[in-house]
């Protein structure tokens, strides 16, 4: 026989003389816990739960918004160089060229009609026939009188009237 084996029956035996079983042998006897009653405030409400549960959805779907908002930015980042190199130049453009002009330095003109007298071109703006090296309201010059559109200078600037 091993070693172990003799151990165990000279436990047996000794537990048998004794005339202790072998679980109690093993187990210390404790007195049974009784359940302490909480006080009804110290219980947990099903509003308590409630607003518990609701914490734990808000945060998760927080931390999966952020996952989400992260893992785009990197994707859109290397998607689009070009698209960034784009904005950049449109906003230098922006910048020197202003989308629209003063209108207090740059006056209205509206062409209503070209016509011809005596082989002379003559257009009419602003409610004025003009021709070429006439001036529109003291302001424009005419310089030039086509089939369609009429060239005007302005402050140095060609402003072209289209029908």
């Amino acid at each position: 026989m091993s070693l172990i084996q003799q151990a165990l029956e000279k436990a047996e035996h000794s537990q048998a003389l004794e005339g202790l079983s072998k679980p109690a042998l093993l187990r210390p006897e404790t007195p049974a816990l009784k359940p302490i009653p909480l006080p009804v405030s110290a219980r947990p409400s099903d509003l308590t739960k409630g607003i518990f549960i609701a914490v734990l959805i808000f945060i998760s779907f927080t931390v999966i918004a952020f996952m989400v908002y992260i893992l785009m930015g990197t994707q859109a980042k290397r998607s689009s160089p070009k698209k960034d190199r784009g904005q950049a130049l449109l906003s230098r453009v922006e910048a020197r060229v202003p989308l629209l002009p003063n209108l207090a330095l740059h006056p209205t003109f509206v062409l209503t009609g070209i016509t011809t007298s005596e082989g002379k071109p003559l257009a009419l703006i602003n409610d004025q026939v003009v021709g070429v090296g006439d001036r529109v309201g003291d302001k424009a010059l005419v310089k030039e009188i086509q089939e369609r559109r009429v060239i005007l200078e302005f402050q140095g600037r060609e402003i072209k009237l289209a029908l």
